[in-house]
Order: C-alpha cells, then structure tokens, then sequence
C-alpha cells in the first residue's frame, strides 16, 4: 500500500485512438488531423517497455455541428420569428491504465457559441447576405475545448 503511495515515477501517457463521428458538416478528417496534431503522444502500439504507470488516451469527438440561422414565417404579414442553432463540439476523452485496461477518470468538455455573439452574427450584414455561421467558428470551439481538455489531463501527465 506504502509503495504504491509514495511512488514518485510519473505515468507515461499514450495515445489509443481518435475517433470523430461523422456527419454531414464534413469535417470530419480535419478536426480529426488537428486531434492528432494537438495531442501529439506516442501512440500504445509503439510502447518500447510497458510498465503499470503507463496510461492510455482515447479521443472521441461524438457530436459538432456549424450552427444555421433563418427566420420562421408565422403566415401574418410581418410576423417572424428568428431561429439560430449555434455552432458546438463535444470532445470526451477515457484515461486508462494500459496494463489493466481499467479506467482512471473520463473527460467530457462541451463548447457552445455565445448567444450574444450568435445573434450578432445574425443580424449582421454578412448573416443576412450570406453564411451566418462558417467552419471557423467550430474551429475556434475547438480548439478552446482542447484547451480545457488539456489542462484537465495536465495532473495525470
């Protein structure tokens, strides 16, 4: 119990696998480029000397979406109601120990664009005429969910 307690050898962190479920947004192979990119970490197929510290990384993209805005006819003349699906990503992410296989903790960051910033955007000049929302703007979620996800993993590295 003492041993394990007072064992001062940091755990080595390893990449399993990333995985972006696809959808019609078709971003799919970027966001999942740019995971590989951030999270640069050997991947466990490539552990020279396995030990019981070791921990493993899977990272699972399960919903993204760009966000959409348009305007709901009430059928009297004049009468609209604004809608607007702003854009948002998920990341969730499972650290196990590879040895066991046994799961330490799992992560779960969701990011949303302001309501206030996606009005804004709607009601601008370039809303009206042309795309209200861009792949920037999920860009821009995602990399501030990476962000957390990172300073969430930085104790167990």
């Amino acid at each position: 119990m003492f041993r394990k307690l007072f064992n001062l050898k940091k755990p080595r962190l390893y990449l399993k696998s990333i995985t972006v479920v696809p959808t019609d947004e078709g971003m799919d192979e970027q966001l999942k480029e740019e995971l590989e990119g951030i999270f640069g970490k050997p991947h466990t197929a490539e552990i020279p000397d396995l030990t019981s510290t070791d921990l493993g990384l899977e990272i699972f993209v399960p919903d993204y979406r760009l966000g959409d805005a348009g305007v709901l006819w009430l059928g009297i003349e004049g009468a609209a109601v604004p809608l607007m699906f702003r854009p948002r990503i998920e990341l969730r992410a499972r650290l196990f120990q590879i040895e066991s296989g046994r799961t330490v903790k799992v992560f779960t960051v969701r990011r949303k664009m302001a309501i206030k910033k996606g009005f804004a955007r709607m009601f601008s000049w370039g809303g009206m005429i042309d795309q209200t929302f861009t792949p920037r703007d999920v860009q821009a979620l995602f990399f501030d969910a990476c962000k957390e996800l990172i300073d969430d993993l930085r104790p167990y590295q």
